[in-house]
């Protein structure tokens, strides 16, 4: 079974995935590609829901604080898990 990695429509994106160390490596892959084409991630647009985690590391982009959040809207629908 494949698994889903991400979610993209237009300027909404989800990463997804099932371990700290993954997500943490996909968000900063994102921000350095995103950089090089002279885009800029807005740190107080992203947020991090965990979901059965009991790791609470803080995630960061470019050494700032994602904040955590219990729900999130994706193409205006409100998820809550």
């Amino acid at each position: 079974m494949n698994k889903m990695e991400d979610l993209d429509f237009a300027d909404y994106l989800a990463l997804l995935s099932s371990k700290f160390q993954d997500i943490q490596q996909k968000t900063q892959s994102l921000h350095e590609n995103a950089s090089e084409v002279c885009l800029k991630i807005n740190i107080s647009k992203t947020k991090v829901m965990r979901l059965n985690s009991n790791i609470k590391e803080q995630f960061k982009i470019d050494g700032k604080n994602i904040e955590d959040v219990d729900t999130f809207a994706y193409l205006g629908r409100q998820e809550i898990y």
